[in-house]
């Protein structure tokens, strides 16, 4: 694998835990101001999200 792959992963793994951990904190934030049933549909927002998403990429 060379150089630029690998950074290339690293940056995409980067990218994914740091979205995922603006998603925790969001989720957690809306949890203690709402509801649960709030924080579950916008949990259920950023699953779709994600996956619209990354089907983008995968055919880009």
């Amino acid at each position: 694998m060379s150089v630029r792959k690998t950074l290339s992963f690293s940056a995409k793994a980067i990218g994914t835990f740091a979205f995922a951990a603006a998603i925790a904190t969001t989720e957690m934030a809306l949890i203690k101001i709402f509801s649960d049933e709030v924080a579950y549909l916008v949990l259920a927002a950023f699953v779709a999200l994600s996956i619209a998403a990354w089907r983008r990429t995968e055919t880009d």
